[in-house]
């Protein structure tokens, strides 16, 4: 029983740390895709 509940924990902390990378990652394109809207005004 203790075994379930680590390995759900453990779960849990996984697809947290891939949902902040994924939410990085979206941030991280949008502001590649303002730093090249931004690039033909200069």
């Amino acid at each position: 029983m203790e075994l379930m509940t680590f390995r759900l924990e453990l779960i849990l902390i996984s697809v947290k740390l891939s949902l902040m990378l994924r939410n990085q990652e979206v941030k991280l394109l949008a502001q590649d895709l303002k730093d090249l809207t931004a690039m033909p005004k200069l």
